[in-house]
């Protein structure tokens, strides 16, 4: 909230910043796809609701309930555009329901191309037929026009190269954003690459 601000003073551009929250803790795993290596029923509680309701900054708010309910419900209340989506729900089952946030009918309520961060990835018992990955696989199988990639050589573009969460960046693929079709100007003038060594000769 507080980087959003900073960017917000910078740029003039606004910031909603919302967190999604059961407000009781895990639910319990539905199978093992869900972890329960990893992660049980009541894991994480919110300890006390009214402390942090009470200390969120004015451009946060966090709603409260399964996300199976609350992220249909807030793509219904008209949200500004997303540009950026973190994924930290440790269970499959809860990254599926959540993951419907990417696929509202309007694709202009996203960046064509709309930055993630999914957390739960990094241990040796994660892997693609569980969890977040698992979730993320599936849901770019649906018949749809937006999938969920890695963010392609961002390790190459660091400073510190060797920080963990550089490989868990993704991007979620608007495709049928109409910021990725054809141009409605198009530029009519052919590009050529110029050929250096030629121009030396």
């Amino acid at each position: 909230c507080n980087i959003a601000k900073r960017v917000t003073r910078e740029t003039g551009v606004e910031f909603d910043v919302v967190g999604f929250d059961t407000g009781a803790g895990m639910p319990p795993p539905v199978d093992y796809r869900d972890h329960p290596d990893l992660y049980a029923e009541g894991d994480f509680p919110l300890e006390d609701e009214g402390q942090l309701l009470g200390r969120l900054p004015g451009n946060a708010q966090i709603l409260l309930g399964e996300v199976s309910a609350t992220v249909p419900e807030f793509l219904r209340s008209n949200p500004a555009q997303i540009g950026f989506v973190s994924i930290d729900l440790d269970y499959y089952s809860s990254t599926r329901d959540a993951l419907c946030l990417l696929a509202a009918a309007d694709s202009s309520l996203y960046l064509p191309t709309t930055l993630m961060y999914v957390d739960d990835i990094q241990f040796r018992e994660h892997n693609a037929y569980c969890g977040e990955l698992l979730a993320i696989n599936e849901f770019n199988e649906e018949p749809h026009l937006r999938r969920i990639t890695p963010y392609n050589f961002l390790r190459k573009k660091r400073i510190f190269t060797r920080a963990l969460w550089v490989d868990q960046i993704f991007v979620a693929h608007i495709l049928d954003h109409p910021a990725r079709g054809v141009a409605a100007d198009p530029v009519t003038t052919t590009r050529v690459l110029d050929n250096p060594y030629l121009a030396a000769v």
